[in-house]
């Protein structure tokens, strides 16, 4: 990792080295001599401890540390910088851990160890209905956004650990589109999805898949998808002083690319 990067993780975040879970992954990403594998080996041997341990709640604490660990690194990371951690995530999905003690697969609340990645539904669902302000400062803007994309790139993987819960991926397609003043980071969100998710997208436009989130009910449709193209255009060709600077430009830019090559890949 580039140096910037390591001093972003080490300096706002040091607080993610309080514990066993978090200097794990803090290593895994800030060190060119700790593996994927080693790193999914040592988490799953925490669990195993905390699967012994008499002290009340040490499994659910263990994967609560899990889980906010990756939720810090998936905000402060950019997402050409989130490829450790994706891999990571999806290797220890992998990881089927025995109960010793009961049979079967270990579980706290219902969750088992990996495979229903515990805690991380709830850590993400709760960091969008109240900690995903956007419309404040500039950091936070960026955590929203470098956190949507490491989303994404799971969603292109075909990795869930958020279930039926997607309001968050799918207003952020539609909200451009159909607000009536549409801001920079409505634009920037709609981009990071069609470039880090397009097979993604594409086919939930086709399958016309809906959220089952009853609180923010939306579908795709598969006129969605010229609709978003057509609204990039406009915004890449005719700009208005809000989408003017470079970096949403570049965002649009990299984002009509991306529609093109999935449309391509995808009718042939």
């Amino acid at each position: 990792m580039a140096d910037n990067a390591q001093n972003r993780v080490a300096t706002p975040y040091s607080s993610l080295r309080e514990t066993p879970e978090g200097e794990i992954l803090f290593h895994l990403i800030t060190g060119n001599d700790f593996s994927v594998a080693e790193a999914v080996e040592e988490i799953t041997a925490q669990t195993a401890i905390a699967a012994a341990s008499s002290a009340n709640e040490a499994l659910g604490t263990h994967a609560l540390n899990v889980a906010n660990a990756i939720h810090e690194l998936a905000m402060l990371l950019t997402p050409d910088e989130q490829s450790k951690l994706i891999d990571f995530v999806t290797h220890l999905q992998q990881v089927t851990v025995p109960d010793h003690k009961n049979g079967g697969e270990l579980e706290d609340d219902d969750e088992c160890f990996w495979t229903d990645m515990p805690q991380m539904s709830l850590i993400l669902a709760d960091y969008h209905a109240s900690g995903a302000s956007y419309d404040t400062e500039e950091e936070q803007d960026r955590h929203f956004q470098n956190c949507t994309a490491y989303v994404a790139q799971l969603s292109e993987v075909r990795f869930s650990f958020y279930g039926k819960n997607i309001s968050w991926n799918y207003s952020h397609l539609q909200r451009p589109v159909t607000k009536e003043n549409p801001t920079r980071m409505d634009v920037s969100l709609m981009c990071i999805w069609l470039i880090y998710a397009p097979k993604k997208v594409w086919l939930d436009v086709q399958l016309r898949r809906s959220s089952q989130n009853e609180m923010y009910p939306q579908q795709f449709l598969p006129e969605h998808w010229p609709q978003w193209k057509q609204f990039l255009q406009r915004v890449q060709q005719a700009p208005s002083e809000i989408f003017a600077d470079r970096e949403t430009q570049q965002l649009v830019g990299r984002a009509l690319d991306s529609m093109e090559k999935t449309e391509a890949a995808e009718q042939h």
